[in-house]
């Protein structure tokens, strides 16, 4: 809403009554004043800056940016967020429709710019009907191997999506690494992670403990698979295992050539409950640390932080020999 004298719209009423008043000979005039059948234009004044700021103020009011439609799937469910057209004023055209219409008109409609979101409200809707809500209506059934997991629609919900494709239909897409993680949760050892190979005491003598390869979902050769099953009757689909190569080789481990311990130390102590407790958590994870060639040891970096969650204890400790 814009008020007038603010705005810069005001009456100039002694300009708007000069010659309707004041002392006069001519007999047509004083008839005039005399009936009053005399009609007289109002003369306005319009301030351009002040108008202008005035509807640039309402316009923040008005403006609306444009929304585009999309569905989403929160908490097992399609939920459709229709589109909504954009819309900004235009400061220029409306002051001019101000201007002009006032004070005639209380109403003045302003002139604006729209801009239409690219999925219609109907696309949205047959999307809903087609594709969302049937996705969600049930359990998907995974098929990895040998393993069977059961997705529930707020597990594998997460990870789909919907995007327009080239002819402007909106279609479903589906995060692999999202859904993979959703696999993993709900199937647990559907996967096998490698293991690098290393070189172990056996016997007091280093050895060569081979390395072993994993298996991983193939989540790229599965996102189509998938997505057809979240439409189809049957809602099961089978998704590969591919193999996973540890990172360490035994070749690798073999060039190595490690032949024997760089170093062991033998320590006695009295018994202290908590210190000696923490000797032997200490021990357990040194024992058969590897320091491969070129790399560094450090004892904090192999022990890590020594906490209670590890099984370490507090003690008390010796400052200054107090």
């Amino acid at each position: 809403m814009i008020q007038p004298g603010a705005a810069g719209l005001t009456v100039d009423v002694a300009a708007t009554m000069a010659g309707l008043t004041g002392f006069t000979l001519n007999p047509l005039r004083m008839w005039a004043h005399l009936t009053g059948a005399e009609d007289q234009p109002l003369l306005l004044r319009v301030d351009r800056g002040r108008l202008t700021a005035a509807v640039t103020r309402a316009a923040v009011a008005l403006d609306r940016p444009v929304r585009q439609g999309s569905i989403a799937f929160p908490h097992g469910r399609a939920t459709a967020v229709l589109p909504v057209t954009g819309t900004v004023v235009r400061v220029p055209e409306t002051v001019d429709a101000v201007a002009a219409a006032w004070p005639r008109l209380q109403v003045v409609p302003a002139a604006v710019a729209m801009t239409r979101p690219t999925l219609t409200a109907a696309e949205i809707t047959r999307a809903m009907t087609e594709l969302a809500v049937p996705a969600m209506s049930a359990p998907v059934t995974v098929l990895a191997g040998a393993v069977t997991v059961i997705l529930l629609p707020a597990e594998y919900g997460p990870a789909l999506s919907t995007a327009p494709d080239g002819t402007g239909k909106l279609r479903l897409k589906v995060d692999m690494a999202t859904l993979t993680a959703a696999i993993r949760a709900a199937g647990h050892g559907i996967e096998s992670p490698p293991v690098d190979a290393t070189v172990r005491l056996v016997g007091g003598t280093p050895q060569v403990v081979a390395a072993v390869a994993g298996t991983n979902l193939d989540g790229p050769a599965s996102s189509a698979a998938f997505l057809a099953a979240l439409t189809s009757r049957s809602r099961t689909v089978s998704v590969r295992l591919v193999p996973a190569s540890p990172k360490v080789t035994t070749l690798t481990a073999r060039g190595w050539q490690i032949t024997e311990p760089i170093s062991t130390f033998t320590t006695q102590f009295p018994v202290n409950p908590p210190r000696t407790n923490n000797i032997k958590m200490a021990v357990a994870t040194l024992n058969d640390t590897l320091v491969r060639p070129g790399a560094q040891f450090s004892l904090n970096a192999t022990l890590g932080k020594r906490t209670p969650a590890k099984g370490y204890q507090l003690r008390h400790e010796v400052a200054r020999s107090e």
